[in-house]
């Protein structure tokens, strides 16, 4: 696509993004997020939320977190990415931590997050 001269766009590079968290390609991934840095869709919300869907599923919470962090604009779905990246690396003080920041940003919690936290508070239990 970009040989032939088109520019990728924030749905380009957040599919792609997509696609690499599903095959687990981070060095795919960390090369479609160099591209995106260049660009100036890199700070669409929705990008930033899938690369940190992208890197936490991959293992790589702490980049995760980084891009989370440096998003100047966050959403439902960025909180969200962050906060089941946590817990899905077994991060589960730091899942609960978020969704309590989250809450005193003025975000409203919904059913999916509450579901995560609470598995979160299950395995703190257990483990």
């Amino acid at each position: 696509m970009m040989k032939d001269g088109v520019e990728p766009n924030a749905f380009t590079y957040s599919s792609t993004l997509k696609a690499c968290a599903q095959l687990e390609t981070v060095l795919h991934g960390k090369l479609i997020h160099s591209s995106a840095n260049k660009s100036p869709t890199m700070s669409n919300v929705f990008v930033g939320s899938t690369l940190i869907s992208m890197c936490a599923k991959c293992g790589y919470v702490t980049e995760a977190f980084q891009v989370f962090y440096s998003m100047q604009e966050r959403n439902l779905v960025s909180w969200k990415a962050m906060i089941v990246g946590y817990a899905k690396n077994g991060l589960y003080q730091e899942a609960m931590k978020l969704m309590h920041h989250m809450r005193t940003e003025g975000f409203e919690v919904d059913d999916y997050i509450i579901a995560t936290v609470l598995i979160a508070c299950g395995d703190l239990i257990f483990f």
